[in-house]
């Protein structure tokens, strides 16, 4: 099991993230008051909040995520910011908050969704590393609210280029006194090496990797989230040779502990404007002295800041630091950390970064050129596809990024760079689609196509 040292570091780990976390949220707190308050336009007090349109959504599920209740005073901004939480769910393809006013000092206030189509096939298809020789293609089904309480059930699987196979569960609402949240994932991959070193002498290998894993965690109110989790990770390497595993047969099999703490007050989960995203989370990889056996630790935190040019429009500047460090002998080559895969560095966007820990910065402007807005589609015969949302934004954008082998040793962190600019295009069903031009350091450009915002 643990050896003393293991042990005592680990801690020193553990107690930092609790510190940083908790200082964090001590600043932040006081910046969501002025966040989700404003300024009173005049004492208009809500009396009464009415929800319609929910046909197959618990009610609940959209009142857990207001700021204000009944008796709360309405204040500027407050129905647009609530308006994008509620978008966040991923629920409804329109909402829309109608106050009615009742007398001189209160409103009656009406929020009207209209539902998506919540059970639908997808497909799965593309190329890892901009290489056509690696192509991956697939499907899947999804169920985004299961039992209309904004339960997940996925499951996916893709053939070709590293095949894999998932199941995913989460249930937001497990048990309402306390506000407690569940989810768990069964996960299934043949991954070709991504060791770069290995690649380079020609030694490609193959990893399976077989993963069962469940968070429990509890949300202690509209913004903090704490959770803590297991993990089983088998991992067989072909063909084997000495230092792919700390097995001697080829295949290590190894528990992991975890704990995560989320502060999120985000308007637009899948395009943000406004607020603040931050995550840290401490995990022991490995519980045996002779196996794989080591700390990681990651933070990560987002800033969005709305910016008026004149009272009808507002460029958002979006900023992100985040970070991965590992501790520990035993750290093996299929758990270092990459930028290249996941996460990217534009300007690098196909260039593999490996080692044991990582570090970047992001910032980025968003200029609105369309608005999102709610489009009728009247030549669409199904109600939960004929209403769609779309929206068009100009992005100029910096990151840097940087990897590093233990010891960790933060003045010998050498970081590439990257900017640029592009057209970000906001699609129905949380799809963004980005279209960029970048160009790094040495004056290398590179063209950017990509599903999802960058942070």
């Amino acid at each position: 099991m643990f050896s003393e040292k293991s042990t005592v570091r680990t801690l020193k780990y553990f107690f930092f993230f609790l510190t940083a976390s908790i200082s964090f949220f001590a600043v932040a707190r006081s910046q969501t008051k002025l966040l989700v308050s404003g300024s009173t336009i005049r004492p208009t007090f809500i009396r009464n909040i009415t929800i319609s349109g929910n046909e197959k959504t618990e009610e609940y599920v959209i009142r857990r995520e207001l700021t204000f209740t009944n008796g709360d005073t309405l204040k500027a901004g407050l129905l647009a910011y609530n308006k994008n939480r509620i978008y966040s769910l991923g629920l409804f393809n329109k909402v829309e908050l109608l106050p009615q006013p009742i007398e001189n000092d209160s409103v009656d206030l009406e929020i009207s969704v209209v539902e998506r189509w919540y059970i639908f096939p997808f497909p799965l298809f593309g190329i890892y590393e901009g290489d056509w020789d690696k192509i991956f293609y697939g499907g899947g089904i999804i169920h985004s609210n299961f039992r209309g309480r904004n339960e997940k059930l996925v499951g996916s699987f893709t053939l070709g280029y590293n095949p894999s196979f998932n199941l995913y569960y989460f249930n937001p609402l497990l048990k309402e006194q306390p506000d407690i949240f569940w989810e768990s994932q069964i996960f299934i991959k043949r991954v070709h090496s991504k060791n770069i070193l290995s690649l380079s002498r020609g030694n490609e290998y193959d990893e399976k990797h077989y993963t069962l894993s469940s968070n429990i965690g509890r949300r202690f109110d509209l913004f903090r989230r704490v959770s803590i989790g297991g993990e089983y990770n088998s991992v067989t390497v072909t063909p084997y040779k000495p230092g792919r595993t700390y097995s001697t047969n080829g295949k290590d099999n190894y528990f992991t502990v975890k704990a995560n703490y989320s502060y999120d007050t985000r308007d637009l989960a899948n395009y943000t404007l406004y607020g603040v995203w931050f995550r840290s989370s401490i995990a022991k990889v490995g519980l045996t002295a002779t196996g794989v056996n080591f700390t990681r630790g990651a933070m990560d935190y987002r800033r969005f800041i709305p910016m008026k040019l004149d009272s009808n429009y507002s460029v958002t500047l979006a900023m992100r630091l985040f970070s991965t460090f590992s501790d520990g002998n035993n750290l093996p080559q299929y758990e270092h950390v990459f930028f290249g895969y996941s996460e990217r560095l534009r300007g690098y966007f196909n260039t593999i970064f490996e080692g044991d820990n990582l570090a970047g910065a992001s910032m980025e402007f968003r200029f609105p050129l369309l608005q999102p807005k709610i489009y009728h589609l009247s030549f669409v015969p199904v109600t939960q596809f004929s209403l769609a949302r779309f929206g068009l934004y100009f992005a100029l954008f910096g990151n840097i990024g940087a990897v590093q082998y233990q010891p960790l040793k933060l003045n010998e962190f050498v970081f590439a760079k990257g900017y640029g600019a592009g057209l970000h295009f906001i699609l129905p069903y949380d799809f963004v689609l980005r279209t960029e031009f970048a160009l790094n350091e040495l004056r290398k450009s590179e063209l950017i196509v990509d599903l999802g915002t960058s942070f």
